[in-house]
């Protein structure tokens, strides 16, 4: 009779296979579970980071538009100084020329007067 493998061996091989091919889908499945929740992570993290981003630009944005405000508002206060200054200087102009005018008038007067006194 030819000898070929002995049954029991082959049964506890064949186990073995069993219990290595079971491990082998146990991991497996571990694995694809921990890939699921990795990817559900980066999922998650790519709409917080998106989010952040458009927070972040939304802001940015704002602070451009109440930058141009501020610009504008000093624009504008600038050109009122400018224009205060020149009313002001043109007042003081017209009243330098008052009093010119009234020294003036004063010291013509004092002339007359003192001609008028002076005996000839």
């Amino acid at each position: 009779k030819a000898a070929g493998p002995d049954p029991i061996m082959l049964t506890k091989e064949v186990e073995q296979l069993r219990g290595d091919a079971s491990e082998a889908r146990g991991r497996a499945h571990d694995l694809a579970s921990e890939i699921t929740t990795l990817k559900m992570e980066l999922n998650t993290r790519e709409k917080d980071t998106f989010e952040v981003v458009s927070f972040l630009r939304a802001e940015n944005d704002r602070l451009k538009e109440q930058l141009a405000s501020y610009e504008r508002d000093v624009e504008t206060a600038r050109q009122e100084a400018e224009q205060e200054k020149e009313r002001v200087w043109i007042e003081s102009e017209e009243q330098r020329k008052q009093l010119e005018k009234t020294f003036e008038i004063r010291d013509q007067d004092r002339f007359v007067l003192h001609y008028d006194t002076q005996p000839f």
